[in-house]
């Protein structure tokens, strides 16, 4: 009455019928469906391809439900990115993988053979130490097959001799996780797999890039936009002039923008009107050098922009080994992205 009253339905299920069961014996073996999900017309119609799993009983009368809702269909992940564990060095195999790899194609090109050696070292890897991992999934499998039978005396001995099995390969899965997750806390912290996969899945979504300016200012959030943005960025990098050694980033900026020889010249000068400059008029610093001077976004808020300017100054500073010219140019990296004061003096 009280789900009819409130408008919600049963959201279904897949998996075993029975959440719950009580007794060590098939005689005193008792079981029922107890636990659900429910919800009202409008939950359903926010997440339409929702779905309830019940999973495997194990350790607790009750079975673990889990409830996966998305609001839209789950796009296909892309292929697993290659990295090098460096718990593989403790098989003296490894080696041996990759030496017969990198033979196994020597006519072939660099990339050709990195990549093949990669592929290799990946099916060796998964058959040598993610074994744990598929020994648990065919253990539960193996669980819920059981449990999901008529029990007998035989059957309900089987699913107690899983459930041990299962023990001592999830501690084998902590084992794996505990060197992962790079907590200093970790002792302090719950003793089962899913602190460490928790952990170390944090470290993993601050090192994800969401999104990214691209030289426009465009924001750019795909993952082809992202990818072209940093290959353009590095491209533009690395095909300028050689910069001088020990210049810091403000310094090597201003010399990209305005020429290594012209700022050899007038690094130690105090500042000078714009068309006295060596080689001709200057041109008027644009608001994306200005960004680049003071390391910060061109869509950067005033007041980050004014932070930035205060730290690079700080650096620069006349009085710090910096130059007159060097600080002239920071300010006016500063009033590019805010503007003047109509009334404000030298920041130094």
């Amino acid at each position: 009455a009280a789900v009819d009253d409130c408008s919600c339905r049963d959201l279904g299920f897949k998996g075993n019928i029975y959440t719950w069961q009580r007794g060590n014996s098939v005689s005193t073996m008792v079981r029922e469906r107890l636990d659900r999900f429910i919800a009202d017309d409008m939950w359903c119609s926010l997440f339409p391809y929702s779905e309830v799993i019940h999973l495997p009983i194990c350790h607790s009368d009750h079975v673990p439900i889990l409830l996966k809702f998305s609001d839209k269909f789950e796009e296909k992940r892309q292929g697993r990115i290659f990295r090098f564990e460096a718990m593989w060095l403790s098989s003296e195999a490894c080696g041996k993988v990759v030496e017969n790899a990198w033979n196994d194609n020597s006519t072939m090109s660099m990339k050709y053979r990195v990549d093949h050696v990669a592929g290799k070292l990946t099916d060796w890897a998964d058959k040598e130490f993610r074994v744990v991992k598929k020994r648990i999934k065919k253990a539960e499998t193996r669980l819920s097959m059981l449990q999901g039978g008529r029990l007998d005396a035989t059957r309900l001995q089987q699913c107690n001799e899983v459930v041990n099995e299962i023990d001592v390969l999830r501690r084998l899965e902590e084992s794996y996780w505990h060197p992962r997750a790079r907590a200093n806390e970790m002792r302090d912290g719950d003793k089962n797999t899913k602190y460490f996969h928790h952990t170390a899945s944090q470290r993993r979504a601050r090192n994800r890039i969401v999104g990214l300016n691209d030289k426009n200012g465009v924001w750019q959030s795909s993952e082809a936009g992202i990818t072209k943005t940093i290959a353009e960025y590095f491209d533009e990098l690395f095909s300028t002039a050689p910069l001088i050694a020990g210049m810091t980033v403000a310094a090597a900026a201003l010399a990209g923008r305005y020429g290594i020889q012209a700022w050899q010249a007038y690094k130690a000068r105090p500042p000078r009107p714009r068309k006295f400059f060596e080689g001709g008029f200057q041109p008027k610093m644009t608001r994306r050098e200005a960004a680049l001077v003071l390391g910060i976004r061109e869509s950067a808020a005033a007041e980050k922009v004014k932070e930035a300017h205060r730290k690079v100054m700080i650096a620069n500073h006349p009085d710090a080994g910096g130059s007159h010219y060097l600080a002239s140019k920071i300010n006016e990296a500063k009033d590019m992205m805010v503007g003047k004061p109509k009334d404000s003096g030298s920041a130094f």
